[in-house]
């Protein structure tokens, strides 16, 4: 590795060389502050061990400048002085001092101190290399995906549409068979939605996607989710009590939070005891507070912390109680870009509530 030693006295530079010389590194040399902030634009050693006094630029002057440089944030520097100061010693560590090594130095202790600094360096190093690799990774997933659910769009819209010509030739209204299409049909839907998510996910996450926010009665909102949702929540015999008022206004996207309420709402219907009834009902405070109640398993309080985080796994408990997964993780984004916020709780009448809060 590549040793900076900075010292304008020839004599020091001489003593640390005999010094770090059985380490068996590049010694380079420089005189003076400003000859070693060029050797710093040239190309940058593994360690600098600096001298504290020195006329014109002294060390804290360039701990500033190296300090100053992003690129030269992990670079250690050892400071060399033969001062014991209090104030001076604080103000090198302030500066972005690791270490210091009083004068004249002893062998043994710079050849242990220069030693472990390298090797915490290389470590750092390493842990940048392997992050820039993850990064890069990650940048890649994103783009599969992408690409991925983009081109699921057109194959599952044209399953969509033959199941909707085939029920329309076959002139299907009532029995099992016309049955089994609709519960298709509306499978391929969710497939639909899901997809979408995804990606609206992606852009939420990263900042992509504009929220364009506009004050709107939420019953309509929560009506229009309970018409979609309703031929699944018919299926299982769940009973829907709705209780919105039609004066309750939110200040808020219509098309994500509609996606928001569509996620909830079917994720009561689906974990509600067959034959049971959920319940949505909404109420206006400092925010406009809109729950989703059903009789399902209770989720564990030790669950509900991380039940909002992408791909959320928990104990099986859970995974009967909440849809855990993307839906519910893109929920709490939503949520968030809007300022407001989502939580489950237990009460004494439901097994588990949501609770979306956004503003009014």
């Amino acid at each position: 590795m590549r040793l900076l030693l900075v010292d304008d006295d020839p004599r020091q530079v001489a003593i640390l060389r005999a010094h770090l010389a059985p380490l068996d590194h590049q010694l380079l040399a420089a005189s003076s502050g400003a000859e070693a902030l060029d050797c710093l634009d040239e190309t940058p050693p593994d360690l600098i061990l600096l001298d504290l006094r020195m006329p014109g630029i002294d060390g804290i002057d360039v701990l500033h400048h190296i300090r100053a440089r992003p690129e030269l944030a992990r670079l250690p520097v050892v400071l060399i002085t033969a001062l014991h100061e209090r104030e001076v010693r604080l103000r090198a560590i302030e500066a972005g001092a690791d270490d210091f090594v009083e004068k004249p130095p002893d062998g043994a202790i710079l050849r242990a101190r220069v030693t472990n600094l390298l090797r915490l360096k290389q470590l750092g190093d390493d842990l940048e290399r392997r992050n820039e690799e993850l990064r890069r990774l990650e940048a890649l997933r994103k783009e599969l995906t992408d690409l991925v659910v983009h081109d699921l769009k057109a194959p599952v819209a044209g399953a969509a549409l033959n199941i909707e010509v085939a029920m329309e030739m076959l002139g299907l209204e009532e029995g099992s068979a016309c049955e089994a299409l609709r519960d298709a049909l509306a499978g391929v839907h969710r497939i639909q939605s899901m997809t979408e998510e995804i990606l609206l996910l992606a852009r939420l996450e990263e900042a992509r996607m504009p929220i364009h926010p506009v004050r709107s009665p939420l019953r309509g909102i929560v009506e229009d989710a309970v018409r979609t949702l309703g031929r699944i929540a018919a299926r299982r015999g769940t009973q829907v009590d709705l209780a919105v008022e039609g004066d309750l206004l939110v200040t808020a996207d219509p098309g994500l939070i509609r996606r928001v309420i569509e996620n909830l709402l079917d994720n009561a219907i689906r974990h509600a005891p067959r034959g049971s009834r959920i319940a949505v009902h909404g109420a206006q405070g400092e925010t406009v507070e809109l729950s989703f109640k059903n009789g399902g398993t209770p989720i564990p309080e030790a669950d509900r912390a991380h039940i909002f985080e992408k791909f959320a796994q928990s104990s099986g408990s859970v995974a009967r109680g909440a849809n855990v997964g993307l839906g519910l993780h893109f929920c709490h984004v939503v949520a968030s870009a809007h300022g407001g916020s989502i939580r489950v709780e237990e009460t004494a009448e439901w097994a588990v509530v949501f609770t979306l809060s956004l503003p009014s």
